[in-house]
């Protein structure tokens, strides 16, 4: 399967740890798109954007199913895998599959563009460590998305980003009865 990324699954270091394999990006545009900042969370969202809109990622291809689960459960319930038109960096037409903000979860998304460099530079730490509970690499500093294009080099046109989703709220399921004391 192909997929369209355009956060922090861009990222190789994301990527590797949430989709426990290595499949190289190449980048892409999906044009009526936006990646734009979402409320209160580090992580960018996908959204329909007016014509002439631009969002730039990377395109993934060959993902196996096995990390395809893993990635929708990363993603959550406030998106949604749709098939997209992309372009591809020659110019060729192609479509991949996106994670997109989901209708339920638009309330989230912010005017602001996401922007990758100040996400790696301000947020991967921590994000890797909250989204995988696996310490950082100390070695980590600055990555850029690999194989990205810079963060400027869509000048002209409306670029916008939204984060992921923030967690959901702990369920609200009642707590199982206490047992009695053992005598």
């Amino acid at each position: 399967m192909n997929l369209f990324v355009y956060g922090s699954l861009m990222f190789d270091v994301v990527w590797q740890r949430i989709a426990r394999t290595s499949n190289q990006g190449v980048p892409a545009t999906a044009h009526g798109w936006s990646v734009r900042s979402l409320q209160g969370v580090s992580y960018p969202g996908l959204v329909p954007a007016p014509p002439g809109s631009l969002a730039q990622g990377l395109l993934r291809t060959k993902v196996s199913p096995a990390a395809l689960a893993r990635l929708d459960a990363f993603e959550g319930p406030d998106y949604l895998r749709q098939l997209i038109a992309i372009t591809l960096p020659d110019g060729s037409p192609s479509s991949a599959w996106a994670w997109i903000v989901s209708p339920a979860a638009r309330h989230l998304v912010l005017p602001e563009t996401w922007d990758a460099e100040s996400f790696a530079r301000d947020s991967l730490t921590d994000f890797l460590r909250n989204a995988t509970g696996d310490p950082p690499d100390p070695n980590l500093r600055n990555p850029a998305p690999v194989n990205a294009p810079p963060a400027h080099a869509a000048a002209g046109h409306s670029i916008q980003t939204v984060p992921a989703p923030p967690s959901p709220p702990p369920s609200a399921a009642t707590p199982p009865p206490a047992t009695p004391p053992t005598p």
